[in-house]
């Protein structure tokens, strides 16, 4: 091959339409847009070379040269369509009467003609009058619900052939408010296109509203599985269902949906699907909203009164008459925002038994309602299931809201074969990268014809899951991450002459498929995502700064694989230039200043450094760009010094990432990462070379993998990591490492709870840390939840502080090495908790805490928390064993098998701790591992204080006393001592400088500014 082909090709001179199906997909019947000769008749038809089959084209009337064809393509199927004086009856027609359009399975009639002026709160009526389904019952109406009145509104057809209608609608308000519809209709289609553009008042909308006969009993949602949730609606008070937007990280995250459908009681049904959400923009506010309401006596003004004032439903059938009878009505909303921005979706008015899956009851099976889950990790296609489980919601999101046929026309899938897939293509730097994709992939030996199956079967998976099955859930990044190294693999594959040329061409046309899904903004709208607060795009805060950081680095990484691999691909610039773009934002974006930190958690954080290593390596071998010389990369890539942990027992000796977050601690999975980063930053940085060479040494590589380097060990001292809390490193008296970490800071640490948490590290040992690791476990919730953590929390009370930035605290006060006593202070505020079966809720009364950790000595600490007087407390810690013992005295002894023991001593009378196991059920890790949690219930403020302490085998135990009649402790040179507004650490040895004063009002006022 010399020369690139699109999937449609347009030849002149005659003219032809070429259509090439390279990847092996089916599209189904539908309408696109094709240029057309100038002057061509408003009908006509186009005849396949092959066949002979009859392709009917509608000649634009608004734009010469273009026409509208309809035509199905198969898997593989190549057409070439010429002009043709032969015709035939087109079958499925859009049919137009005044203003009201149909094509026997849908009918709509628009607002039509044109409106004057309507006064302030008359809720104009909207450009969609009613819409059904067949020749079914007539559903609903749309109205404004503006703070300006209507000034005036226009419809007109701008399309009104057989094939396509377009009608455009616009609508012009008080104060220069603008809301313009235009709404496609195709004739063998089973919904409708709506494009809004919108600039208006602040809660200015436009509502679907269904009441009376219309009024819906059920509610499917579209979910991670190939079908839908299906849900029962009652209208006794009002509530939101779900959001339609423009992408909810492939999970349906809080309630956002990229679809939804009303199920009404004769068995029609009406649905609303997101498509192309990286065309939408006002992200922040600029969504369908889906309402069970109650209106007061029809008066639509009332609709958005709290639900509470008319919450009067009287479902049951006693009565006492003075009571009266309700006032409201039920009604059901589909309410859109018109503040500002675009929007495109699919109305689908169909039937019920049309929307669900194919397989019979899949609709109802399993989790919570979901239908059946496709497992998203799987690596071996099986398209009977793929079929059978996939509603038409999810197929019209996937197919025509993600990577339609019509953006597929300009793909190129067949392109000539680059020198590196030659004999005479391999280098030494392609061979590394080659080597470092490949590691923890399935083994097998090259050529081994298993292998080349389990390629072909993962790119089927891939393409068929995505396309026939559950769309993008199915095709959620993580498992995409091999879909970049199998592109090194296949180059690698094909230069030693291991596939042959059909193969080849199939498995290179389906990696330009998923190069041009991750792409595309429709499937992960990053650049909205690291947009700036107020910014026209940005997803903040809606979306709660969730947006999955390493996700998006998978993402772009697949394009900019393909970019290296496929170099003669007409994108491969493009591609090369927007995963620099995107990866050097999101360097800007997602890293803290002065830490370096990345945003998630230290498994994600890493994940993004193995994912992106073999590229970056690549792309400096192709000269195309050296990423390792960048600051922001160098800082990225230090902060892993600064998170490590000492060397401990627990991980066979080795030391590791500290495990905050999600997920468990990675025992050695990374240190070739690290070594590699090394090598590359030496050029660069080789201090920083040499101390990530030490990670990796102390991570478990072998030290001659890294003597050329040399291994430099990094500072170890107490102070903050920005994002992260505050980290205590020192060494006892036997020269041991020991690291205690106070977790408060900013970063969301990827679902985790964990807000004032220790983790504690000392004599050899992982002493303190979360339940079982913080692996998956038998108490399965607690993996995320606050009691899976070593924190106080308020007793009965779930708190939430990973979802929006206000929820979590800092380290308000600090002082690293004060003599005599290094301390600081985490900030805790309590502002939603998020019950079982609820969604985020805020508390009734928000709560300010304190949590001070003061090092007496590195092995020895004084954990102070200052709580919330007004109810009682759980403080837990988890600690690393799975048995302790207690005494009468609410102390906990944790003796390891060495002789090293945990203390765990309060100085405040508590009662006796309660004491249960958690144990880690992640097959990946191979061994079990069990913490015990030591829950103190009902302990009561102000304040809490233990002791915590670590002492090998023959060390004296602590040697407190009390003083002042228990109003003061002291703990060998340290005395405590406290009152109810205040807490005081002083040492008895002269000279040794100002005791450390906590004063609680002055340290909470940050947190309780606005």
């Amino acid at each position: 091959m010399t020369s690139s082909l699109p999937l449609l090709s347009v030849y002149t001179l005659p003219y032809r339409l070429v259509f090439r199906e390279e990847v092996g997909i089916a599209h189904e019947e539908q309408v696109i847009e094709v240029p057309i000769p100038d002057g061509s008749p408003a009908l006509f038809f186009l005849r396949d070379g092959v066949t002979g089959r009859l392709f009917p084209v509608q000649a634009s009337r608004r734009e010469a040269g273009r026409g509208y064809l309809r035509l199905a393509l198969g898997e593989g199927e190549c057409l070439s369509l010429e002009a043709t004086e032969a015709v035939e009856e087109i079958g499925a027609a859009v049919s137009i009467a005044g203003w009201t359009a149909g094509n026997g399975r849908w009918e709509i009639e628009f607002s039509g003609g044109e409106a004057g002026p309507r006064e302030a709160g008359s809720f104009a009526p909207g450009p969609v009058a009613r819409v059904r389904q067949g020749a079914g019952a007539w559903r609903g109406r749309t109205f404004f619900d503006t703070a300006q009145p209507l000034v005036a509104a226009r419809a007109e057809w701008l399309e009104a052939g057989p094939l396509r209608a377009v009608c455009r609608y616009r609508a012009e308000f008080g104060g220069g408010g603008v809301y313009e519809l235009t709404a496609t209709a195709d004739a063998p289609s089973d919904f409708l296109r709506f494009d809004e553009q919108f600039h208006g008042g602040a809660a200015d909308q436009l509502v679907w509203d269904f009441s009376g006969a219309d009024l819906p009993e059920r509610l499917s949602l579209l979910d991670s599985t190939a079908g839908a949730t299906v849900k029962e609606i009652h209208f006794h008070y009002d509530l939101r269902h779900a959001r339609l937007w423009a992408w909810n990280q492939f999970s349906q995250l809080h309630d956002l949906s990229d679809g939804f459908a009303l199920h009404f009681p004769q068995g029609d049904a009406l649905g609303w699907v997101t498509l192309e959400g990286g065309s939408w923009n006002g992200n922040a506010l600029n969504h369908l909203e889906a309402w069970s309401r109650r209106w007061e006596a029809d008066d639509g003004a009332t609709r958005r009164l709290p639900f509470d004032v008319k919450a009067d439903s009287f479902p049951g059938p006693e009565r006492i008459p003075a009571r009266g009878e309700s006032v409201c009505a039920p009604h059901f909303s589909v309410e859109g925002w018109l503040r500002r921005g675009r929007r495109s979706f699919a109305l689908v008015p169909s039937t019920g038994a049309a929307l669900a899956p194919g397989r019979e009851g899949a609709s109802t099976l399993g989790v919570e309602g979901c239908s059946v889950a496709l497992g998203h990790f799987e690596e071996v296609p099986d398209r009977a299931a793929y079929r059978a489980q996939q509603g038409r919601l999810r197929r019209i999101h996937t197919q025509y809201g993600l990577l339609p046929l019509q953006a597929q026309l300009g793909m190129t899938f067949a392109w000539p074969v680059e020198e590196g897939f030659s004999s005479g293509g391999e280098h030494e730097g392609r061979r590394r990268a080659l080597a470092l994709a490949q590691l923890h992939q399935p083994p097998a030996p090259e050529g081994d014809p298993e292998r080349l199956r389990q390629l072909d079967d993962y790119l089927a998976a891939r393409v068929h899951g995505f396309w026939e099955g559950s769309g993008s859930a199915y095709s959620n990044c993580v498992v995409g991450r091999k879909i970049g190294p199998e592109m090194f693999r296949l180059e690698d594959l094909a230069r030693r002459g291991l596939v042959d040329g059909a193969t080849l061409a199939r498995w290179r046309a389906r990696f330009a498929f998923l190069s041009y899904l991750n792409a595309s903004e429709n499937y992960y709208i990053g650049p909205a995502t690291m947009a700036p607060m107020g910014a026209l795009e940005t997803t903040e805060p809606t979306l709660a700064g969730m947006a999955n950081q390493n996700f998006y680095t998978d993402v772009i990484a697949v394009f900019g694989f393909a970019a290296q691999a496929f170099p003669l691909h007409p994108e491969a610039a493009g591609w090369r230039e927007r995963f620099i773009g995107q990866w050097a934002q999101q360097l800007r974006y997602h890293l803290y200043p002065k830490s370096g930190l990345w945003e998630e958690s230290h498994t994600y954080y890493q994940h993004v450094l193995h994912t992106l290593l073999p590229l970056l390596l690549r792309r400096r071998e192709d000269g195309a760009g050296d990423f390792f010389a960048d600051p922001a990369m160098q800082r990225m890539v230090a902060a892993a010094l600064v998170q490590v942990t000492p060397r401990h027992a627990e991980a066979g000796g080795r030391r590791h990432l500290l495990a905050l977050g999600d997920h468990g601690a990675e025992r050695g999975h990374y240190r070739h990462v690290y070594a590699e980063y090394a090598r590359a930053l030496l050029p660069h940085a080789p201090g920083l070379a040499r101390q990530l060479a030490w990670l990796a040494v102390e991570n478990g590589a072998a030290p001659a993998s890294v003597e050329a380097i040399g291994t430099e060990a990094p500072p170890w001292g107490n102070g903050p990591v920005e994002g992260l809390g505050y980290f205590f490193r020192g060494r006892d008296a036997a020269g041991v490492e020991t690291l205690l970490a106070l977790r408060s800071g900013t970063a969301w640490a990827h679902h985790h709870n964990d807000e004032g948490s220790l983790q504690f590290f000392a004599k050899g040992h992982a002493l303190l840390v979360d339940s079982a690791f913080g692996r998956p476990q038998e108490r399965g919730e607690r993996k995320v939840a606050a009691a899976g953590h070593s924190r106080p929390v308020a007793q009965g009370v779930d708190p939430l502080h990973f979802l929006w930035r206000c929820n979590r605290g800092w380290i308000v006060e600090t002082a690293a090495a004060a003599a005599p006593f290094p301390y600081a202070v985490a900030g805790i505020p309590l502002h939603m908790t998020w019950p079982s079966n609820l969604g985020p809720q805020p508390v009734l009364r928000s709560l300010w805490e304190l949590r001070a950790v003061i090092e007496l000595a590195p092995d020895t600490y004084l954990v102070a928390d200052y709580l919330d007087a007004r109810q009682p407390h759980v403080l837990r810690f988890h600690v690393a064993l799975p048995e302790v013992g207690t005494d009468e005295e609410g102390g906990v002894r944790a003796l390891f098998g060495d002789g090293v023991e945990l203390r765990l001593i309060p100085l405040l009378p508590v009662a006796p701790p309660q004491c249960s196991g958690d144990r880690s059920r992640d097959p990946k890790v191979g061994v079990e591992e069990a913490t015990t949690s030591v829950d103190y219930v009902g302990v009561t403020g102000p304040w809490s204080l233990f002791l915590v302490a670590a002492r090998a085998a023959g060390e004296p135990p602590p040697e407190i006393e009390i003083l002042s009649e228990g109003r003061e402790t002291r703990i060998g040179k340290a005395v405590v001592a406290w009152t109810e507004d205040r807490l005081t650490v002083r040492s008895l040895s002269a000279g040794e400088g100002a005791p450390v004063v906590l004063d609680p009002s002055r340290l909470l006022a940050p947190l309780k500014r606005p």
